[in-house]
């Protein structure tokens, strides 16, 4: 039921099935491909849409402190509110498991099902 709410589109990266066709993703794996893709995607780096994306590379030169944590928090919170509105963020956490990495989670809840999920993300200098 939340397949059909929330639809299918081809999986991505790119896959070929058994029978020649593309691979789909449905459903809340729908919602985090497009999450993944959005956040991971940096601005100006798609042809036809040069806004699309959540631009994380410029703070990531910085510092990892809770400056560059709160700067990424609202440029996560604007991308997806921008890019993927079937979604509200509920919060981000962070976590820095070394000087050079930093982690982040996204907790967003689906809104035409109400189903809560997590989205973990990790960048390295």
């Amino acid at each position: 039921m939340t397949t059909n709410l929330i639809g299918s589109d081809v999986a991505f990266p790119i896959v070929i099935t058994d029978t020649g066709d593309m691979a789909l993703v449905q459903g809340n794996e729908l919602i985090k491909q497009s999450l993944q893709i959005i956040l991971t995607t940096q601005t100006g780096t798609r042809f036809f849409l040069g806004e699309f994306g959540a631009n994380t590379e410029k703070i990531l030169a910085n510092p990892n402190d809770t400056v560059a944590q709160t700067v990424l928090n609202t440029m996560l919170r604007e991308a997806i509110k921008t890019w993927e509105t079937r979604v509200e963020v509920l919060k981000i956490e962070f976590a820095t498991p070394t000087i050079d990495t930093l982690r982040a989670t996204v907790h967003y809840k689906i809104l035409k099902t109400n189903l809560v999920d997590v989205i973990n993300l990790e960048w390295r200098r």
